[in-house]
């Protein structure tokens, strides 16, 4: 199996768990591009991660990936989906991680495209968290989809991990 890209248009806390979540998983793609318009923001993320390509406020760039995340919040993202919709390949994914957009909004704002996936972060279960759109997943071939609900399910689990450790080491300071 190929190994996927990933983009994500944001570069807050979310995203470094994400990219965390995805490396201790061991599914952190060679390819992976982050833009932020806050240079602070790629900067932390540049120094977590060194091997993560930054982009700047380039959405293009990050567009062009496997899987693209939608990484900011619902009112800002709305603002950018016509724009990152314009470089969506027509094989890529796009994964919203914004609670308030619904899939039929976040098409029409992406110009159409349907290949979209929701991953609320804090939801409590994985089951309520994923949501693949149903078009998507006939048009996916097999394989394709489950790549991608695996690849989301596993950042998903060790976001999860991650999110328990903190718990236990503020219970247990050392």
């Amino acid at each position: 199996m190929k190994q996927k890209s990933i983009g994500f248009v944001g570069g807050g806390r979310v995203v470094r768990l994400l990219l965390g979540g995805f490396q201790r998983a061991g599914a952190l793609p060679a390819q992976c591009v982050v833009a932020d318009a806050k240079p602070e923001a790629i900067e932390t993320l540049a120094r977590c991660f060194p091997g993560i390509r930054t982009a700047g406020a380039d959405i293009a760039e990050l567009a062009r990936q496997d899987l693209v995340f939608g990484a900011l919040h619902p009112p800002v993202l709305v603002e950018v989906l016509a724009e990152i919709g314009k470089y969506l390949r027509p094989d890529a994914i796009f994964v919203s991680l914004a609670p308030k957009l619904r899939l039929g909004q976040l098409a029409s704002k992406l110009g159409g495209f349907n290949r979209i996936a929701r991953l609320i972060p804090n939801a409590p279960s994985i089951p309520s968290s994923l949501r693949i759109s149903r078009q998507a997943m006939e048009e996916c071939p097999n394989e394709r989809t489950d790549n991608a609900e695996q690849t989301v399910i596993r950042c998903h689990l060790a976001d999860v991990r991650l999110k328990e450790a903190t718990q236990s080491m503020r219970k247990n300071p050392q």
